[in-house]
């Protein structure tokens, strides 16, 4: 089950015309990371609960490769808050586990298909809650030596370590009706909704991931995951351009490739960086390190461009020099704003 609802406020103006679901890092949108990886970790049955710009996502999503099916569940009043997509969601899926992940949060393959595991073996565990003990982001979840959790977004006094937690878990039949009395009280959020569980005795046991996560709230958060991401190699585009960490490209003569993307002569491309198909780059650019041009980005002559994230069919004019920003449909999203 993904989280899209939400209106991704902390994005500031960039997700006032677009949901937060479509934010692109690494050439592809935040939702499109995560349907793959759910996919690639054999999770073919995939909900997705929209509500801001809902129908931008509807519209997009046939467009992406290698998609299983899905269900989308609209939330006419997604402004409550998390806790109400969340639990109409659950309400489409009765009395059957779910895997509960928040849009905005990049977690691998390897990492869903392991704490779905640990769930199915615990089976007086009414949810499993992924951690990590060497995160400064996130929840604080209190976890005694047994790895149960003992209160969440609070420290106590007899728990064995404080951990964090980007509310990614799995969750199994009972933990609906515990949502719905606590949206009836008016919580928004699914703290409140753990911390019920704990009083009331019932197993909340605690995942340590131990892979690299990202909880994108905020622009420095899109900046970082990009990096990480193309540093690392975990991309993979059809027809794209991709230059690794370490390595430069050259470009001698004009060069166009059947993906419909352009070089002009005497660019250099510096890895990691990403040219996805139907862009163009005029002459003697400097594209990279850690960049990402999503499809159709048009980048005049004589520019620079480094340490950032373009997308939405972006313009670029001559002779500009482009650093630690976030560019989505020509408008420019930086932290000093």
């Amino acid at each position: 089950m993904i989280l899209a609802a939400g209106k991704g406020e902390r994005l500031k103006g960039l997700t006032q015309t677009i949901p937060k679901a479509l934010v692109q890092i690494a050439g592809k949108t935040l939702l499109e990371h995560a349907i793959e990886r759910f996919a690639k970790a054999n999770i073919q049955d995939i909900t997705i609960a929209v509500g801001w710009k809902s129908d931008m996502i509807t519209d997009i999503i046939t467009q992406f490769e290698n998609s299983p099916e899905v269900q989308i569940i609209e939330v006419s009043n997604y402004d409550i808050g998390p806790l109400q997509s969340l639990t109409v969601s659950l309400e489409a899926i009765r009395d059957e586990d779910a895997i509960i992940c928040p849009v905005d949060l990049l977690v691998s393959s390897n990492s869903i298909e392991a704490i779905v595991s640990h769930h199915t073996v615990s089976q007086d565990t009414l949810v499993t809650l992924a951690v990590d003990s060497q995160s400064n982001t996130g929840s604080i979840v209190s976890v005694d030596s047994h790895g149960r959790a003992l209160g969440i977004q609070k420290e106590v006094e007899s728990a064995n370590s404080i951990v964090k937690s980007a509310m990614f878990m799995v969750v199994s039949s009972g933990f609906l009706e515990y949502c719905k009395a606590a949206l009836k009280s008016g919580s928004r959020t699914a703290v409140p909704v753990l911390n019920k569980i704990i009083e009331d005795d019932h197993s909340i046991k605690s995942y340590d991931i131990q892979e690299e996560w990202f909880d994108i709230d905020t622009l420095p958060d899109i900046l970082e995951a990009n990096r990480f991401l193309l540093e690392s190699s975990q991309v993979n585009h059809h027809g794209a351009i991709f230059i690794p960490s370490g390595d430069t490209m050259e470009i001698g003569d004009l060069i166009r490739l059947e993906s419909g993307i352009e070089v002009g002569i005497g660019v250099c491309l510096k890895g990691p960086c990403l040219i996805s198909g139907k862009s163009k780059i005029g002459d003697n650019c400097t594209i990279g390190p850690y960049t990402s041009l999503g499809t159709g980005t048009q980048v005049g002559d004589y520019c620079e461009i480094q340490n950032a994230v373009v997308f939405g069919l972006s313009k670029i004019r001559n002779r500009s020099k482009v650093s630690d920003v976030i560019i989505n449909d020509s408008e420019r999203f930086s932290m000093e704003e």
